[in-house]
Parts: structure tokens; sequence; C-alpha cells
């Protein structure tokens, strides 16, 4: 087995390379780039497995295999006698979670692999999505076995008080723009490919990728604005946002499948990017389109107090399909949204609600902390940010969550 030694600690503080593009945010961030760019270099050298486990749509892709792109490499060069995919595996993740049974199956995994070829703990690396206070424990079971975790997310994270402290005590390291106070606009794909240029800085710079993962996830910020600027030397952006939508039709559809070569085919290869477009495209806007007329048929619109409340009664339709459900929602509000302002968005299905807003004085993670508080008996969860989260409940529940909703609503 071919030995390295671990890279210095004051090394990458040395000779961190620049980001890509100018933006404050990232820099604020500099010292969890390091600490997360010295995890995974230091796994490699220690001869320690990687497990990348990434959400399944546009975003999660984009950004796992930035990483991939970066990680690969070093583990071919540290192990050049012996088989690569043994020390490295990617898997996706088609729920938006890290559940428990996920982390079970990764322990199992590691645990089988350690036994046959006398390997490390792990080092397992979540993108794209990351744990609530409710899930630490997770966290914990992963610990037992010392397991390395780095969490690379720009989702709301939930955690606040003792949940933060430890959870910081449990992963190794974390990217989110959320712990400094920051929007979830810079996303996983843009943290990973800005990360895998600091934990390699051999590979080339491919702004396609934090590109996609923005316009996947509807970003807005000035670093979004500054990758699509690189990348379109060789794409336009009306095709960036083609391409964006394909893959998530594509990823959504494969699900938790590997298929590297049709993915990778698809983020790296020009001429069968152009013909994939021109396949899945047309497909991809006749299920939008008609899952939008669906919705918006369903909507009903009613005044509650100062808001206008939008509800749109789904269960009857729900069904595992393009585009998935929290899709629909995000278009139905978007087309609510040209003409209503102060807007709540319920969009029920048989056990939850998907809730989109603009309305200023309502946040999704307080409407949802006051249901659990409330209904203390109904199985309340979810959260999310200001603007769009998700409340789960008991299906016996769903009439009561929906009564006391609205009077939440009213008292706003």
């Amino acid at each position: 087995m071919t030995e390295a030694n671990p890279p210095e600690e004051s090394q990458l503080h040395q000779h961190f390379p620049n980001f890509s593009i100018s933006s404050e945010r990232l820099e604020a961030m500099r010292s969890d780039f390091i600490s997360a760019a010295e995890t995974i270099r230091r796994a490699i050298a220690e001869n320690r497995p990687i497990l990348l486990r990434h959400h399944s749509d546009c975003d999660g892709y984009s950004a796992a295999l930035s990483l991939e792109q970066a990680i690969l490499p070093l583990i071919e060069e540290c192990h050049r006698r012996e088989r690569p995919w043994i020390y490295y595996k990617r898997i996706p993740n088609k729920s938006p979670y890290y559940n428990y049974s996920d982390a079970l199956r990764d322990l199992s995994s590691s645990l089988s692999d350690s036994e046959r070829f006398g390997l490390r703990s792990p080092l397992i690396m979540l993108v794209d999505f990351g744990v609530s206070k409710d899930e630490l424990y997770i966290l914990r079971h992963l610990k037992i076995y010392h397991a390395k975790i780095i969490i690379i997310d720009h989702h709301e994270p939930g955690l606040e008080g003792e949940s933060m402290v430890e959870y910081r005590k449990l992963v190794d390291a974390a990217l989110n723009p959320h712990f400094l106070g920051f929007d979830g606009n810079i996303t996983a794909g843009m943290l990973a490919f800005e990360l895998s240029r600091i934990i390699n800085t051999g590979i080339g710079e491919n702004f396609l990728l934090p590109s996609l993962s923005g316009i996947s996830d509807k970003s807005e910020c000035p670093e979004l604005d500054e990758y699509l600027k690189r990348a379109k030397s060789k794409f336009s952006a009306e095709f960036i946002k083609s391409l964006a939508e394909c893959i998530d039709f594509l990823a959504y559809t494969l699900g938790q499948a590997e298929a590297r070569r049709i993915v990778s085919d698809l983020f790296f290869e020009p001429e069968i990017q152009e013909n994939l477009v021109s396949i899945l495209l047309p497909e991809v806007k006749r299920r939008r389109e008609a899952a939008i007329a669906s919705a918006m048929h369903l909507a009903k619109i009613e005044t509650l107090g100062r808001i206008r409340l939008a509800q749109v009664e789904f269960s009857g339709m729900a069904r595992q399909d393009y585009p998935p459900q929290g899709r629909i929602a995000g278009m139905c509000f978007d087309e609510l949204s040209k003409n209503e302002h102060n807007l709540v968005l319920f969009f029920i299905l048989p056990d939850s609600i998907i809730i989109r807003s603009n309305a200023e004085k309502f946040s999704a993670p307080n409407f949802v902390s006051f249901l659990g508080k409330k209904l203390s008996l109904f199985g309340i969860e979810g959260g999310g940010h200001a603007s769009a989260g998700t409340v789960r409940f008991f299906h016996f529940a769903k009439a009561a969550v929906i009564e006391e909703a609205r009077a939440y609503l009213e008292r706003l």
C-alpha cells in the first residue's frame, strides 16, 4: 500500500489559491474552505476511503462532479498499484435528506470494506443536504465508528444554541453560507467548485458546473453572474438554462442509480450535450406545462387578514413523476406571484404542505415551529427558509393542520 504524508496544517493557509471569482462572501468563508480541503487531502494521504453522498438534482450533481474531478486524480496518484474504486464511492440521493437508513447503509458498506481490504473508517461527505437538530443522532452514530464527516450545503440548517454547538463538534468540516449569516444563493455547486480548486490545484476550471448549479436552483447573486460570464465563452445563457433543466429531469428519473457514463456525457461532452438537450427539452417542457396547468386549475385564492392565501389541494393528483411536487409548487407560485403580492401558497399533499411565500411577515421556519408547539401530538416536522419550506404531519392530522395554519395567517 502506497503511503503518503498528510499535508502540513499550515500548508493551505500559506498557499491558499485565490477564489476563481471576486466574492466577499466566499472570502468570509475562507477558513471553512481550508478546513474542508485539509480534511479531504488528509483522508487521501491516510488511506481513508471517501464516500460522497449528494442530492440527485442538477445542483447536487454539479457539486459532486466538481469534487470528484479533484479527488479521484489524487487517489489514483496515491494508490497506483491498487484499485482506486476501493477508496472512493459516489452515491446520489433522490431524497433531499440524509436519513438514518442512508447512514446505516453507508456504515454497513464501509465496515464490510474495512474487513475485506483492511481500510480505515471512511470520510463521509454530504453534499447539497445536511442534517437538522432532530437528525444529529445520525451523526452521533457515524462517530461511534470514527467516521470523518464533511457537510457542504446551502440550505437553512435549522440549528441554534446547543444543537449548533454539538453539530460543530460532530462534523470535521462544514461549508454553509448560513453559518456566517448569508443566504443560500451561493449554492452547493458553487461551494464545491471553489473547494475542488483548493483540494487539487492541477485541475482545470469548468465554469459550466457552478453556472448549472446556480441556474437550476434559481440563485440570484453576483457570484452566479460571474460564473455565467466565464461560462458564456463556450455556452450561451439559454443553452445553460436548457441543459440544467434536462439534467434535473435525467437526475430525477435516475434517482439513486449511478449511471456514471450517462451523467458524465451530459456534463462534459459538448456534442452529446447538444443532442440530449434537443431530445429531452421538448419532453421536459411538455411535462412542466401539463403540471403547471393542473396546479393552476386547482388553485383557490382568498384573503386572510393581510395575507393572500393560495391553496392547491394536490393530494388526489400526487404521483412520483417529473416534475417533482416541490418543483410544481415553485412553478405555480412563480405564476401566481405575477399578479399577487403578500402571497402565501399552500401546496397540499396527503401528509405534508409545501410552502412558498413573498409575504414580508411570514417565515416558513417560524410557521412550522408554531404548528409543532400547537399540534404537538400530530407528528409535525419540517423547516426551510423564510420564503420556502415544508411541514410534514400524520395523515389523520391534515384537516387540523390546515385549520390551524389558516388561523395563523389571519393573525399575521
